[in-house]
């Protein structure tokens, strides 16, 4: 068995199942290529399944007819990138214009792109590598299509590129990457943000534990289940509930110091690319563009970061830790608040991603709640690492503070 102790309180303590042997033996490199592949597939396969199943979706059919009656351009091809995301290649002179669709599919998600494209400005007239929005043009549109569909689009320049590789140089500069974004001014009116846009599209870490443990409220237990079964899947749901209670009471205070944050700076949202002649960037051969900025706003930094620190940490080693604090800690010093809370923000993702996965009944709870405590087990880790950067002088030349 593993316990799990909330930082808050010495009594508070949660007992997980023990996790399944074959998850505590880091796969090897050619196997995480094997399965990033695998993953990318079934993402797109499901994707696919959306346009046919999934309500407030609409098909790139769809999609290419609102963009060319809105836009009085034309389309010559459209290409899924992820779920609700596209390439969409408008038709030019010289050459075709590349361009990426989001889709929202909700009625309110129009207010929410204004914020979000507000933002994207602000961060370009920062010199801040993000992705831009298309220009001249209204860069987010609605649409209304039968029976009840409705929603919003906002366009983005594609980025020509790949996800850097996992090494040191890549989580040193995401970490750096990361502090610089959470030491630029917040600009007045911007919303909460932080959360992950497949749970909810705004708000910070408490509405994203509030959408997952609303997914868990509504779960019901298969009736195909034996009986032995169907008690272990509800206790696992009563389980989870308990450890989105106890992290909501840890990290959704108001607190602790907030940030302008991105949902998830991580190398899977990073496009590598040629350096190009205005590039600010005189460290490095390449240049990067932070993608894929939904739901971003203010919200918590020590949630923020500790998403990165347990990518970095995610095969079982923690080597990659401490240069994410190296970089992180250019800009940004952690309060003892934020240091007291480093293992509940490791684990908080993790947790609410595998709630939405027995929501859409891709894991049942009783997997979720195993692999939880093997994410529990590589938090500790993260934990015990940033306290070493920090003892030996780390974190702007502080060893002030432990993470607990």
């Amino acid at each position: 068995m593993v316990m799990f102790c909330s930082s808050s309180s010495s009594t508070a303590c949660l007992v997980l199942p023990q996790p399944r042997q074959d998850l505590k033996t880091p796969p090897s490199e050619f196997l995480q290529t094997i399965i990033q592949f695998l993953k990318r597939l079934l993402r797109y396969l499901y994707g696919l399944i959306s346009d046919i199943k999934m309500e407030g979706y609409i098909t790139q059919d769809e999609l290419k007819f609102h963009l060319e009656n809105h836009y009085s351009v034309q389309i010559t091809s459209t290409h899924r990138l992820d779920l609700n995301i596209f390439r969409v290649s408008i038709s030019k002179e010289e050459e075709n214009e590349e361009l990426v669709a989001r889709i929202h599919p909700s009625a309110d998600s129009y207010t929410f792109l204004t914020s979000l494209a507000e933002l994207l400005t602000f961060l370009s007239s920062q010199k801040y590598p993000a992705e831009t929005l298309i220009s001249p043009k209204n860069p987010i549109s609605t649409f209304q299509l039968p029976p009840t569909r409705e929603g919003s689009i906002i366009l983005t320049n594609f980025v020509t590129g790949t996800p850097p590789e996992r090494n040191r140089t890549t989580f040193a500069r995401l970490g750096a990457l990361l502090g610089r974004l959470h030491s630029l001014p917040i600009p007045d009116g911007t919303p909460q943000g932080g959360a992950w846009h497949h749970l909810t599209l705004s708000g910070s870490i408490g509405a994203e534990i509030d959408a997952a443990m609303e997914i868990l409220n509504q779960k019901t237990v298969p009736p195909t289940l034996t009986e032995d079964e169907r008690e272990d899947e509800e206790q696992s749901i009563s389980f989870l509930r308990q450890e989105l209670q106890t992290l909501r009471d840890t990290l959704a205070i108001p607190s602790l110091p907030k940030a302008l944050v991105h949902p998830d700076l991580v190398p899977s949202n990073v496009i590598s690319r040629p350096k190009s002649n205005n590039s600010s960037d005189g460290m490095f051969d390449d240049e990067w563009v932070i993608v894929d900025w939904t739901g971003a706003g203010v919200g918590s930094r020590i949630v923020s970061l500790g998403y990165l620190l347990s990518v970095a940490a995610i095969h079982g080693k923690t080597t990659l830790v401490e240069f994410v604090m190296k970089g992180y800690a250019k800009y940004v010093k952690l309060e003892e608040a934020e240091l007291e809370r480093v293992k509940q923000a490791v684990v908080v993702r993790h947790l609410t991603i595998g709630c939405w996965q027995v929501g859409k009944e891709r894991k049942s709870a009783r997997v979720v709640a195993e692999e939880l405590a093997w994410i529990v087990d590589v938090a500790e880790k993260v934990r015990v690492s940033v306290d070493e950067f920090l003892e030996s002088g780390g974190g702007g030349g502080s060893g002030k503070g432990k993470s607990r």
